[in-house]
């Protein structure tokens, strides 16, 4: 299943000069573990790319921290339009209002996201399966899942 949702304010284009893709992923499955995410342009070339260590926790609270890691780098390089990819479809169905929030722990962390994603003129939330994004990540980053 492979969900999208839109969300813009009108008058703005979806494709533009500004935008910038984000795969975010969190890697909490031998826990302590990391949140990374990365950045590309339109062209599909690499702009950055962040990791943070998290320590031991559950892997949602995990991915938000990934979510975030990428809004935040996409907001420093000041990109206005941003799309990004999570393989938990989980949050991204909360983010997109599909699915109540079920762990107080991730209200504070679902708060952040939206005041982050309304930093933006055009957003973008999309589900990738990890065959998808695993890919992309053991490209990117030497990750490889074992």
């Amino acid at each position: 299943m492979n969900l999208m949702h839109y969300y813009s304010r009108p008058g703005f284009n979806y494709v533009s000069s500004n935008h910038v893709t984000v795969y975010c992923y969190a890697i909490s499955k031998k826990n302590p573990g990391w949140s990374i995410a990365a950045t590309y342009n339109l062209d599909g070339k690499i702009l950055t790319t962040a990791r943070q260590y998290l320590g031991n926790m559950p892997k949602n609270i995990a991915e938000y921290h990934s979510i975030i890691l990428g809004l935040r780098k996409s907001q420093e390089l000041n990109f206005r339009d941003v799309m990004f990819f999570s393989q938990n479809l989980k949050i991204i169905n909360q983010l997109q209002g599909f699915s109540n929030i079920d762990d107080l722990a991730l209200m504070p962390l679902y708060q952040q996201v939206v005041i982050l994603l309304s930093r933006f003129q055009f957003y973008k939330l999309e589900y990738r399966s990890w065959s998808e994004m695993k890919v992309m990540f053991s490209t990117i980053l030497d990750i490889t899942e074992k």
